[in-house]
């Protein structure tokens, strides 16, 4: 059975539908009896909507360079 964190490391694959027969029906037996996961899922599938929704930008290269160097800071 899986456990909690093995839903929190491969919900990407599941949302995207990537994980096998085997893999999807353990999920979803989880899924079934864990509302936190549940919610997680959700607000995952809820996230992924709302970003594919934003427009595009293209950043210029000071602009790249400035997301760049507040990474490496952090």
């Amino acid at each position: 059975m899986l456990k909690c964190r093995d839903i929190a490391k491969h919900s990407s694959e599941y949302v995207d539908k990537t994980l096998t027969l085997r893999q999807r029906l353990a999920f979803a037996f989880h899924l079934l009896i864990c509302g936190k996961c549940r919610e997680f899922i959700r607000q995952l599938r809820l996230a992924l909507a709302l970003y594919a929704r934003m427009p595009a930008k293209e950043l210029s290269q000071a602009e790249a360079e400035a997301v760049v160097k507040r990474v490496l800071e952090e």
